[in-house]
């Protein structure tokens, strides 16, 4: 199969298996990993969560001759993954620029060649080798690339002073890039901040700021309107949920930053009847909250309403609204909560799991059901232009990112000629 039209005529296309030693790492688990060990290491997945092009740290270390065949990396090697969960993800290559000898664990791949590293690591993640990386692979759950398909793959080549030459001028152009993204991830990080406190001062403090305050009696909030309430969690929610046992609903969400979206689902109804039989049904403007690994501060956020009925993991707490709450009041109220970490305090146990039975018993206030619908009013109103202006940077932010892929795929197969650019 041709992937590509044309190359420059000086240009040498051939497979990789002709221009690197390829070797495959050792099983290493999560128990042989020590905070004291002596041998850095590398787990394949630490690829795709730890390491972005090169790196020349390990986050890992293990103990000496952990196993009976150890397989080493150093400079310059490339490190890659033989395991995905996305076709356009799988194979994910990372290059080592660290001086220390380090350990490789089980599914990665190790490549050992003379080419210009960081040339050749561009080289393999851009989409052309992607493509050829993924072709004939079915779309499953997990994917898997062995040795001898990476051997295989074709991969253009220029002289190595051509190759040097196109690292800088991406290593210019890229980094000039980055720095711009990484101001308007700044700008939108801003925007969230503000969106967080416009939601937790209204639904703490109202929309009057005249208004007379008097002492909530609950640490977290302080002073709150003279006329508004508290009572406990248990008095507008109920904890009450039923199971999918007659698999009345065949598709499940999940959460997605504070949102429930339908969950990925691949294959026939059936496949997922022995999971989803034991799964929660859950209802319009039920209130759902992550209570699990509190220990753990996840940047995504743990409360979500549901949009429509259907069906989540038991894993997840369900408040749901008694006749007369206003759900959408509640759900800006617990949001400020997660946001200011306040379920934190709330779980039990090793890993923080926060139970509705411990939900239940906390205090909030309550406002006069006229003063939560003008909140949740301003609230979404308020959130909407913030909303509109973190997609306006995120789509900027989007642009520059393919744009840069794009700029590393045309420069890496010859398709710009930089050494015309830089003349």
């Amino acid at each position: 199969m041709q992937w590509l039209k044309e190359i420059p005529s000086h240009w040498e296309e051939m497979r990789v298996k002709y221009i690197a030693n390829i070797s495959k790492g050792n099983g290493i688990t999560k128990l042989d990993v020590s905070s004291d060990g002596d041998t850095p290491c590398v787990r394949y997945g630490e690829i795709y969560t730890k390491y972005n092009n090169t790196f020349s740290f390990c986050y890992s270390a293990t103990f000496k001759n952990l196993v009976l065949s150890p397989r080493y990396f150093e400079y310059g090697d490339i490190l890659v993954s033989g395991t995905g969960e996305l076709v356009e993800e799988i194979g994910k290559s990372v290059v080592y620029i660290g001086g220390e000898k380090c350990l490789a664990g089980g599914d990665i791949i190790i490549l050992k060649h003379s080419q210009n590293p960081v040339f050749l690591n561009y080289a393999l993640n851009t989409k052309y080798m992607q493509d050829q990386k993924s072709f004939g692979k079915a779309k499953l759950k997990v994917l898997h690339i062995s040795s001898s398909e990476i051997g295989r793959l074709f991969i253009t080549l220029p002289p190595l002073s051509e190759q040097e030459q196109i690292v800088r001028y991406l290593e210019d152009k890229t980094s000039k890039i980055d720095a711009y993204v990484s101001e308007k991830e700044k700008e939108i990080l801003l925007l969230q901040e503000l969106k967080q406190k416009t939601i937790a001062d209204a639904v703490t403090k109202g929309l009057n700021p005249d208004v007379k305050m008097k002492d909530s009696g609950i640490s977290w909030i302080g002073e709150i309107p003279e006329h508004w309430e508290t009572k406990r969690v248990a008095s507008f929610f109920t904890g009450k949920v039923e199971t999918n046992l007659d698999f009345f609903y065949k598709h499940a969400f999940k959460f997605y930053y504070g949102t429930l979206v339908p969950k990925n689902e691949v294959g026939d109804e059936d496949e997922y009847r022995e999971t989803y039989v034991k799964y929660s049904v859950i209802h319009k403007d039920d209130i759902l909250i992550n209570g699990l690994n509190l220990n753990y501060d996840f940047v995504s956020q743990r409360v979500a309403i549901v949009p429509s009925d259907g069906i989540i993991t038991s894993a997840y707490i369900v408040v749901r609204p008694r006749k007369g709450t206003n759900a959408l009041y509640y759900k800006y109220l617990f949001k400020a909560m997660d946001s200011m970490k306040l379920f934190h305090g709330m779980g039990t146990g090793i890993r923080l799991t926060l139970s509705y039975d411990e939900l239940k018993k906390q205090v909030i206030v309550v406002p006069p059901a006229d003063e939560q619908r003008s909140i949740v009013s301003y609230i979404e109103e308020k959130c909407q232009k913030i909303d509109s202006l973190t997609t306006e940077l995120q789509s900027e932010i989007d642009y520059l990112k393919e744009y840069k892929q794009r700029l590393i795929a045309d420069c890496v197969t010859g398709q710009i000629n930089v050494q015309k650019e830089v003349t």
